[in-house]
Protein backbone atom coordinates (compact mmCIF):
# COMPACT_ATOMS: atom_id res chain seq x y z
CA UNK A 1 0.00 0.00 0.00
CA UNK A 2 2.43 2.68 1.19
CA UNK A 3 4.69 1.60 -1.73
CA UNK A 4 1.81 2.27 -4.76
CA UNK A 5 1.11 5.46 -2.71
CA UNK A 6 5.20 6.82 -3.30
CA UNK A 7 4.73 5.62 -6.58
CA UNK A 8 1.58 7.62 -7.27
CA UNK A 9 3.66 10.60 -5.54
CA UNK A 10 6.73 10.31 -7.81
CA UNK A 11 4.73 9.76 -10.79
CA UNK A 12 2.98 13.32 -9.89
CA UNK A 13 6.36 15.13 -9.91
CA UNK A 14 7.20 13.71 -12.84
CA UNK A 15 4.09 14.95 -14.70
CA UNK A 16 4.54 18.60 -12.64
CA UNK A 17 8.23 18.48 -14.21
CA UNK A 18 7.20 17.79 -17.66
CA UNK A 19 4.23 20.60 -17.50
CA UNK A 20 6.29 22.94 -15.76
CA UNK A 21 9.13 22.00 -19.00
CA UNK A 22 6.31 22.28 -21.52
CA UNK A 23 5.54 25.81 -20.01
CA UNK A 24 9.10 27.07 -20.64
CA UNK A 25 9.06 25.42 -24.19
CA UNK A 26 5.75 27.43 -24.65
CA UNK A 27 7.46 30.64 -23.47
CA UNK A 28 10.56 30.40 -25.23
CA UNK A 29 8.72 29.40 -28.65
CA UNK A 30 10.16 25.76 -29.25
CA UNK A 31 6.69 25.05 -30.04
CA UNK A 32 7.46 21.29 -30.83
CA UNK A 33 8.56 20.09 -27.10
CA UNK A 34 5.41 22.35 -25.47
CA UNK A 35 3.15 20.20 -27.55
CA UNK A 36 5.02 16.74 -27.12
CA UNK A 37 5.09 18.30 -23.08
CA UNK A 38 1.77 19.10 -22.72
CA UNK A 39 0.37 15.96 -24.73
CA UNK A 40 2.59 13.94 -22.52
CA UNK A 41 0.44 15.44 -19.55
CA UNK A 42 -2.78 14.98 -21.04
CA UNK A 43 -2.13 11.28 -21.44
CA UNK A 44 -2.09 11.03 -18.08
CA UNK A 45 -4.80 13.74 -17.12
CA UNK A 46 -7.07 14.29 -19.80
CA UNK A 47 -8.86 16.78 -17.80
CA UNK A 48 -6.24 18.96 -16.96
CA UNK A 49 -7.67 22.37 -18.14
CA UNK A 50 -3.77 23.95 -18.72
CA UNK A 51 -2.21 21.47 -20.48
CA UNK A 52 -5.59 21.52 -22.82
CA UNK A 53 -5.32 25.48 -22.71
CA UNK A 54 -1.45 25.46 -23.32
CA UNK A 55 -1.81 23.08 -25.78
CA UNK A 56 -4.73 25.11 -27.64
CA UNK A 57 -2.28 27.95 -27.92
CA UNK A 58 0.72 25.67 -29.31
CA UNK A 59 -1.69 24.97 -32.23
CA UNK A 60 -2.84 28.62 -32.47
CA UNK A 61 0.91 29.41 -32.56
CA UNK A 62 1.96 27.42 -35.20
CA UNK A 63 -1.18 28.31 -36.77
CA UNK A 64 -3.04 25.35 -36.62
CA UNK A 65 -6.59 26.70 -35.88
CA UNK A 66 -8.33 23.74 -35.98
CA UNK A 67 -6.54 21.75 -33.87
CA UNK A 68 -6.73 24.55 -31.61
CA UNK A 69 -10.36 25.58 -31.81
CA UNK A 70 -10.84 21.16 -31.06
CA UNK A 71 -8.87 21.70 -28.06
CA UNK A 72 -10.28 24.94 -26.45
CA UNK A 73 -14.00 22.81 -27.07
CA UNK A 74 -12.25 20.36 -25.48
CA UNK A 75 -11.59 22.09 -22.49
CA UNK A 76 -14.40 24.16 -22.11
CA UNK A 77 -16.51 21.18 -22.12
CA UNK A 78 -14.93 20.84 -18.56
CA UNK A 79 -14.72 24.29 -17.47
CA UNK A 80 -17.16 26.28 -19.35
CA UNK A 81 -17.25 29.65 -18.23
CA UNK A 82 -12.83 30.13 -18.16
CA UNK A 83 -12.62 33.70 -19.91
CA UNK A 84 -9.11 32.81 -21.42
CA UNK A 85 -10.53 29.38 -22.96
CA UNK A 86 -13.05 31.40 -24.56
CA UNK A 87 -11.21 34.40 -26.00
CA UNK A 88 -8.45 31.75 -27.51
CA UNK A 89 -11.23 29.89 -28.79
CA UNK A 90 -13.10 33.22 -30.05
CA UNK A 91 -9.61 34.53 -31.70
CA UNK A 92 -9.35 30.58 -33.88
CA UNK A 93 -12.46 30.91 -35.10
CA UNK A 94 -11.63 34.73 -36.30
CA UNK A 95 -8.28 33.32 -37.99
CA UNK A 96 -10.41 30.91 -39.68
CA UNK A 97 -12.58 33.59 -40.65
CA UNK A 98 -15.49 31.67 -39.00
CA UNK A 99 -16.90 34.99 -37.75
CA UNK A 100 -20.28 33.61 -37.27
CA UNK A 101 -18.83 31.20 -34.95
CA UNK A 102 -16.99 33.27 -32.92
CA UNK A 103 -19.86 35.69 -32.15
CA UNK A 104 -21.71 33.81 -29.83
CA UNK A 105 -18.22 33.34 -28.28
CA UNK A 106 -17.99 36.79 -28.32
CA UNK A 107 -21.64 38.15 -27.12
CA UNK A 108 -21.18 35.45 -24.10
CA UNK A 109 -18.04 37.36 -22.90
CA UNK A 110 -19.59 41.03 -23.53
CA UNK A 111 -21.94 40.13 -20.62
CA UNK A 112 -19.14 41.47 -18.96
CA UNK A 113 -19.46 45.11 -19.42
CA UNK A 114 -15.75 45.37 -18.45
CA UNK A 115 -14.28 43.05 -20.73
CA UNK A 116 -13.70 45.82 -23.67
CA UNK A 117 -11.46 43.33 -25.52
CA UNK A 118 -14.05 41.03 -25.97
CA UNK A 119 -16.85 43.70 -27.27
CA UNK A 120 -14.80 45.16 -29.61
CA UNK A 121 -14.44 41.08 -31.07
CA UNK A 122 -17.93 41.06 -31.70
CA UNK A 123 -18.22 44.23 -33.32
CA UNK A 124 -15.45 43.26 -35.73
CA UNK A 125 -16.87 39.98 -36.33
CA UNK A 126 -20.50 41.72 -36.68
CA UNK A 127 -18.91 43.61 -39.00
CA UNK A 128 -17.55 41.21 -40.75
CA UNK A 129 -20.40 39.63 -41.38
CA UNK A 130 -22.55 42.66 -42.68
CA UNK A 131 -24.44 43.15 -39.53
CA UNK A 132 -24.04 46.65 -39.94
CA UNK A 133 -26.26 47.86 -37.31
CA UNK A 134 -25.62 45.14 -34.74
CA UNK A 135 -22.18 46.29 -35.07
CA UNK A 136 -23.00 49.97 -34.44
CA UNK A 137 -24.76 48.71 -30.78
CA UNK A 138 -21.68 47.60 -29.55
CA UNK A 139 -19.56 50.32 -31.31
CA UNK A 140 -21.15 53.15 -30.00
CA UNK A 141 -20.94 52.68 -26.04
CA UNK A 142 -17.17 51.45 -26.52
CA UNK A 143 -16.70 54.98 -28.42
CA UNK A 144 -18.29 56.77 -25.45
CA UNK A 145 -16.31 54.94 -23.16
CA UNK A 146 -12.90 55.56 -25.06
CA UNK A 147 -13.66 58.48 -27.72
CA UNK A 148 -10.03 58.06 -28.86
CA UNK A 149 -9.90 54.56 -29.44
CA UNK A 150 -8.56 54.34 -32.77
CA UNK A 151 -9.86 50.77 -33.63
CA UNK A 152 -13.11 51.84 -32.37
CA UNK A 153 -13.69 55.34 -34.32
CA UNK A 154 -11.80 52.57 -37.97
CA UNK A 155 -14.94 50.45 -37.19
CA UNK A 156 -17.58 52.74 -37.16
CA UNK A 157 -16.37 54.63 -40.05
CA UNK A 158 -16.36 51.17 -41.78
CA UNK A 159 -19.62 50.75 -40.85
CA UNK A 160 -21.27 53.74 -41.44
CA UNK A 161 -19.91 54.14 -44.92
CA UNK A 162 -21.08 50.79 -46.00
CA UNK A 163 -24.26 52.35 -44.17
CA UNK A 164 -24.13 55.03 -46.82
CA UNK A 165 -24.33 57.30 -43.50
CA UNK A 166 -21.40 58.97 -44.58
CA UNK A 167 -22.64 62.72 -42.61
Amino acid sequence: MVVLFCAGLFGADRLEAVFEKATAALASQDYSNAERGFQAVLRSQPGNIAALGNLGVVYSRTHRYSQAIDVYRRALRIAPADKGLNTNLGLAYVKQEQYASAVPVFEKLSADPANFQARELLAACRLSLGRLEPAMQVLEPLHAADPNNAGVLYMMGVALVRMKRTD
